[in-house]
């Protein structure tokens, strides 16, 4: 070989490397498109099969556009109608017939099997693509969606093709709206920018680059969280798809949460910190700094702080900034300190970039409870609140808890370390008051010494022939259907003398409709409530004394008692013979010696709270609520009054759930007074 050979040669292979420096074939992301209706009897059986494989691909590989038809008839076809004329042109560009129908890569037709779509799908997957895309999008107005994007050329040069930029969105419904029977519809066909043609691109260098943005239309009452953006380049005359790529359609400002730990738990009351662990995620397309707060309302003694990753911990509220798509922890300490109670904590997140995105995260934390009531009625709305305000109002001075068995199981080995259990089934359907487990249960917890108040309609017919009822409850099944809304308390009795009470209207829960009679089987249980007019052994309600523990049941519902001041009064007297007498309650502000402004209680609460407060001389007073932009919600005290200890009931029935503030002004002569606490309002 001569030198001018060999220099010929080194120039070449110099050229060759340098293509290769600057020349980086892309991994292709294919596009499938389908045609389908939701009248096509063929389109509900390959239209799941579709589904199933472009997911388990997942985006990176795969992305699916699905264009609704007209045909067949009727033309009835929601997500056709809403933009026909775009559908036709594309009908007309892939020469449609019929409907399933589709292609890969716009030159593929689709093979109707999994194995065989997939096939498809990975064939056109390891062809190099030309060009990588990168887009994103937003909400930009109620009907609209903004995107931008950049097509960068990485193999060769762009030349004769065309963008299309695609909305697509999900919809999901609980009936089928066509006649084959399809209720979800996935990758739908919305809105082609600029039209369904295309724009044509000229031409994009080696490594250059093209900018691209717009806006798409939609419709307000579609779900964000479903709609994507779509856009591909390709070939209009030979059809052939270069590249696609997505991006999900960002709300400007959003803000998304997710904790595993469990909402409801009960811990030692000297066991120490109890930690939440929440991510805190920003899924708008904005930066943003988030305000967590944590609401203050918890038993006398407890701590609590709020922290997140790099943001030190403060015991009421953190800012918190992070970046588009950016995630960070949270984490909730809460410490019982060793005095009992129930908390219901609140964490919320509010956007300061826009006031209305907000997210909330709710526990209830118990610790060192006398008595725990345990919800039992299938998720039944608000019949807990009778026995939570009965509870409230008449046993101010105990650590009473809820435990909510619709949102999660109850760990039957903290049991032996409450006091007392409230069970109640509410109106539970026949067959589903007590399952074996729960009675189970109930029967080791009894006789482990605990003491039980039972009641709930239909229990007493549902377990006639166990041995619950006649071991444990220590009464038998009398009457199969309901028997009277009336019940007559017995003389001289602990808890029901002078006590007749109707289980039908009023403010009652009203849900009687198969109380039962029962009859005491033994000297262990003793009548306390009879059914009004009926004569003989039979009853509405018992209490039971043996050697080891206590026990009421009722064979009604308490939450049907008409009146609340017969709940209160029922219930105190039922946990005072139980659990025996207790102190007054310390909330409540006596002899003041200057000015103060208490907690509110209960706190959650939903939807009457008592806010305390001293006043040490007469004073002019103000006592305020504001909301938490500072708003007057409304006013609970204004003018003279007298000294000494006072509640104000407030009733925010008609407010939204939320924070709130209240704030009492007093003066008195040349003193004055001012403080604020928070309320939260949970409906």
């Amino acid at each position: 070989m001569n030198r001018r050979s060999f220099v010929v040669m080194l120039a070449i292979a110099a050229l060759l490397l340098l293509g290769a420096l600057t020349a980086t074939a892309a991994v292709r992301t294919v596009l499938t498109e389908g045609f389908t209706q939701w009248n096509c009897g063929p389109c509900a059986g390959w239209n799941p099969i579709e589904r199933q494989v472009v997911e388990a691909m997942g985006r990176d590989s795969v992305l699916n556009i699905k264009y609704h038809v007209s045909w067949p008839a009727p033309n009835n076809d929601a997500m056709y109608l809403w933009n026909t004329s775009e559908v036709n042109t594309k009908i007309t560009y892939y020469n449609v017939t019929g409907v399933p129908d589709g292609w890969v890569d716009g030159r593929t037709e689709i093979t109707r099997s999994a194995s065989g779509f997939r096939s498809q799908i990975r064939t056109a997957r390891n062809v190099p693509a030309p060009c990588t895309i990168d887009i994103e999008a937003s909400i930009s107005g109620e009907t609209t969606v903004q995107f931008s994007g950049t097509v960068t050329a990485t193999d060769s040069a762009l030349a004769n093709t065309r963008l299309y930029v695609v909305l697509i969105s999900d919809v999901d419904s609980p009936s089928p709206h066509g006649s084959n029977g399809e209720t979800s519809f996935d990758n739908i066909f919305r809105d082609f920018y600029p039209d369904a043609a295309g724009q044509t691109i000229t031409s994009v260098p080696l490594n250059g680059t093209l900018d691209f943005s717009g806006t798409l239309n939609k419709s307000a009452a579609w779900d964000t969280d479903s709609m994507s953006v779509v856009v591909f380049l390709q070939d209009y005359a030979s059809k052939y798809v270069h590249q696609a790529a997505w991006a999900p359609v960002l709300n400007l400002w959003q803000v998304q949460t997710s904790c595993t730990d469990p909402v409801q738990l009960i811990s030692e009351v000297n066991g120490g910190e109890v930690d939440y662990t929440i991510q805190l995620s920003n899924h708008g397309r904005n930066n943003d700094t988030y305000t967590v707060s944590v609401g203050d309302a918890l038993p006398g003694g407890w701590t609590q702080t709020i922290e997140a990753t790099d943001v030190a911990s403060d015991p009421t509220s953190i800012d918190v900034p992070l970046t588009s798509g950016e995630a960070t922890t949270l984490t909730l300490r809460v410490n019982p300190n060793g005095h009992g109670g129930s908390a219901n904590l609140a964490v919320n997140i509010q956007s300061q970039g826009n006031t209305t995105t907000t997210a909330a995260l709710a526990f209830r934390l118990m610790a060192g409870l006398d008595v725990l009531l345990v919800d039992d009625d299938g998720g039944a709305n608000n019949v807990e609140t009778f026995y939570t305000n009965a509870l409230q109002a008449s046993e101010p001075n105990r650590a009473c808890g809820w435990w909510d068995l619709h949102a999660g199981a109850l760990d039957e080995n903290i049991l032996p370390a409450i006091p007392m259990l409230i069970w109640m089934t509410g109106a539970s359907p026949t067959g589903n008051t007590l399952t074996a487990a729960e009675q189970s249960t109930l029967e080791m917890y009894v006789n482990n010494g605990g003491k039980l108040f039972l009641t709930g309609q239909g229990i007493a017919f549902d377990l006639r022939t166990s041995s619950f009822m006649t071991d444990v409850l220590h009464v038998g099944h009398y009457l199969p259907f309901p028997t009277g809304h009336n019940v007559t308390g017995v003389s001289g009795n602990a808890i029901s003398d002078g006590l007749d009470l109707a289980v039908i209207g009023g403010d009652g829960a009203s849900n009687q409709t198969r109380q039962n009679k029962i009859h005491a089987l033994d000297s262990y249980a003793t009548p306390i409530w009879n059914w009004q007019g009926v004569t003989g052994d039979t009853c509405a309600a018992v209490q039971v004394e043996t050697p080891v523990y206590k026990l009421v049941f009722m064979a009604f519902g308490f939450e049907a008692i008409s009146s609340a001041a017969n709940r209160n009064a029922v219930m105190g007297r039922i946990v005072d013979w139980m659990l025996g007498p207790v102190a007054a309650d310390p909330r409540t502000v006596s002899a003041p010696n200057e000015f103060a402004l208490a907690q509110n209680y209960p706190n959650p609460f939903n939807p009457e709270t008592v806010i305390p407060y001293a006043l040490p001389l007469r004073a002019e007073v103000s006592l305020r609520i504001f909301d938490v932009l500072g708003r007057q919600v409304a006013v609970l005290a204004s003018g003279l009054q007298e000294p000494g200890a006072h509640a104000v009931t407030w009733n925010a029935a008609k407010v939204s759930s939320g924070l709130y503030f209240y704030s009492l002004e007093a003066k008195a002569g040349s003193q004055t007074f001012r403080a604020t606490r928070k309320l939260m309002l949970l409906k």
